[in-house]
């Protein structure tokens, strides 16, 4: 599953909510709200400042945020240069692909699509004969989250059209692509990517992360385990229920409470938690939840411990130091 299907359950919010009045004019602004939102989030490169300042109408110069350490964003913090690069030849024939899959398959995904740019070797795409296609492999050194970020850009500037699929019966979201209305380039299709990033100090995080990770890895076996439990139950894949993105990501971030896990959870709706009593792997994401905030504070106490044992043993060095002692010995000396 591709990060834009984060977006999908949002989707299928506003789309289910929209009034029975409302213009298609109106229905498209909604939408294309919630787009701008996935980009601004999808964003690992440009000042988020300046992406939110321009998108009200004001200028802000990203070096203005580099100037303070202290509250610098995260991409002024981890991005040290960047280059304006044009996709326009690459645009082309993405929307060329998208035309000959959605005429052969009347639709395809985001996903499908990055994997034949990709060049994937999965046998699914194999054996439909997309590594014949001239697009095959054509953006092998382009990033994914890259390509991405360009197909959102491409959907929100009307080069391509998405249409949502909500399944009844699972309360679930699919987004489908197709090209749009825009086949004139009046400007190139251009996308600021990260040449170099910044080299930060991760002596002091290496172990609060290699915490976090152990924690994560056994988390999401339980959940795994616990989830084929569930779908054994109901005589179907575990699959179906939730994917395997949606338990990574349950699994990392280790949702407390019903509403949070509904937040925070791709794919998570009331109707499924309900449905399959997912409150069962809300248990399991509370139980890790609390050994890793027992380890954040055990290492918060012996941080602050190796501090005061550093600042008492400086102190000491200092008090004894051969300075004090010679100059104390050359008093001595002087007064015989």
């Amino acid at each position: 599953m591709d990060r834009f299907s984060i977006i999908c359950p949002l989707l299928a919010i506003w789309v289910a909510d929209q009034s029975a009045n409302a213009t298609n004019e109106a229905k498209k602004v909604r939408i294309d709200n919630l787009h701008c939102v996935y980009t601004y989030c999808l964003n690992n490169v440009d000042c988020r400042r300046t992406l939110l300042l321009e998108y009200f109408g004001e200028q802000y110069l990203s070096s203005q945020c580099k100037k303070y350490i202290a509250t610098r964003c995260d991409n002024c913090c981890s991005v040290a240069q960047t280059k304006l690069i044009d996709f326009t030849i690459l645009t082309k024939h993405i929307i060329s692909l998208v035309d000959q899959l959605t005429k052969k398959l009347r639709s395809t995904t985001i996903n499908q699509v990055i994997d034949i740019l990709k060049g994937s070797k999965q046998k699914t795409i194999k054996d439909a004969g997309y590594d014949k296609l001239e697009q095959f492999n054509i953006a092998e050194e382009v990033s994914r989250i890259n390509l991405e970020r360009l197909l959102s850009k491409l959907i929100l500037d009307g080069y391509l059209h998405q249409d949502i699929s909500i399944n009844d019966t699972y309360g679930t979201a699919t987004a489908y692509i197709r090209v749009g209305k825009i086949n004139t380039f009046p400007s190139p299709i251009t996308l600021s990517v990260c040449l170099k990033k910044e080299n930060p100090d991760v002596s002091s995080t290496i172990s609060n992360n290699s915490i976090h990770n152990r924690l994560v890895d056994a988390c999401l076996i339980k959940l795994k385990d616990e989830l084929k439990l569930i779908s054994s139950e109901y005589n179907i894949k575990y699959s179906t229920i939730l994917s395997e993105t949606a338990l990574k990501q349950m699994a990392l971030t280790m949702p407390r409470t019903k509403q949070e896990m509904l937040r925070k959870t791709v794919e998570m709706t009331t109707i499924k938690y309900d449905m399959y009593k997912l409150d069962r792997l809300l248990s399991i994401t509370c139980l890790f939840g609390s050994k890793l905030d027992e380890e954040k504070r055990e290492d918060l106490i012996s941080g602050g411990l190796k501090r005061k044992r550093e600042a008492t043993t400086t102190t000491t060095t200092t008090t004894t130091s051969s300075y004090f002692q010679d100059k104390t010995n050359s008093n001595i000396k002087k007064k015989k």
